[in-house]
């Protein structure tokens, strides 16, 4: 799959408003890149143990660049990541990460919808990620639209998931994102 360098707001989010609260990683910022990759170590660390697996770091730093990424820092903080990679009509989903604290609260399927919408806008037709089957990201992701494509061999329970976008699957989308709702108090 062919990788995009990291584009400038202008470019990603023509046609929409970014998310309220989401700001771009700044490019080069090694301090984003590092708190990003906190974040994704203290969310999937349960999951990694429970398969003998570990968080690297510097893998994930070397990816970081090639990456999409948006960051959403409540109180100082990173508290959020949506991370992706777009080769033509096809995006893969790298990371959606939020802390803990702020997950059940509807920030996830907004921001989640408001990027597939972006997504399909854009010419964007599929959508793919990889998530394992006990995270309850899953059911999130099912809401949306994707199923199970393939699952790793030798990784338990770790599955690559797809989505399609079309005219009804953006229907689909727009009705969950008109059901999200974040209370004010979350929302930046």
């Amino acid at each position: 799959m062919a990788m995009t360098q990291r584009p400038d707001s202008s470019t990603l989010w023509r046609t929409t408003p970014q998310p309220t609260g989401w700001t771009w990683a700044r490019e080069g910022s090694g301090r984003d890149a590092r708190a990003a990759g906190r974040l994704v170590s203290r969310n999937m660390r349960s999951y990694w143990k429970a398969r003998d697996m570990r968080f690297s770091l510097s893998v994930f730093l070397k990816h970081w660049p090639t990456q999409h990424s948006l960051l959403w820092r409540p109180r100082h903080r990173v508290h959020g990541l949506l991370s992706w990679t777009l080769s033509g009509e096809h995006a893969h989903l790298c990371e959606f990460q939020l802390d803990e604290g702020y997950r059940g609260h509807g920030i996830g399927t907004a921001l989640l919808s408001s990027w597939l919408l972006e997504c399909y806008r854009q010419g964007v037709r599929t959508v793919e990620l990889r998530v394992f089957r006990d995270n309850p990201a899953y059911h999130l992701y099912t809401r949306f639209g994707f199923w199970a494509l393939a699952v790793d061999p030798d990784i338990s329970g770790f599955m690559t998931m797809r989505c399609r976008l079309d005219e009804r699957q953006k229907a689909h989308i727009e009705r969950l994102a008109r059901a999200a709702h974040v209370p004010v108090s979350l929302s930046a």
